[in-house]
């Protein structure tokens, strides 16, 4: 039994990362998408990577994704982004 519940915290650990993998891949490829043409993509890539490499615990990746989820919602409303709108996202990360 002490095996079978280590093989479950790991399974449920690993869906964990995934979640957190998935939603911060959605959120950075609408952002892209949405972006005004002038804006870097490499940028935009590398500030949310660089928000998630941040994360020290659990809690935060909770948090990270949250906010991820909340800023997918503002942006289902837009059609585009604008070079200030961007700047904004970026420094909320």
């Amino acid at each position: 039994m002490v095996v079978l519940g280590g093989g479950c915290l790991l399974a449920l650990r690993a869906l964990d990362f995934y979640k957190v993998d998935l939603v911060h891949r959605i959120v950075v490829r609408s952002v892209v998408q949405k972006a005004s043409p002038e804006f870097p993509v490499d940028r935009i890539e590398s500030s949310f990577d660089l928000a998630r490499e941040g994360l020290a615990s659990d809690q935060e990746e909770e948090e990270y994704v949250e906010q991820l989820l909340r800023l997918s919602q503002r942006l289902e409303k837009v059609q585009s982004l604008t070079t200030c709108q961007i700047e904004q996202i970026l420094n909320e990360l």
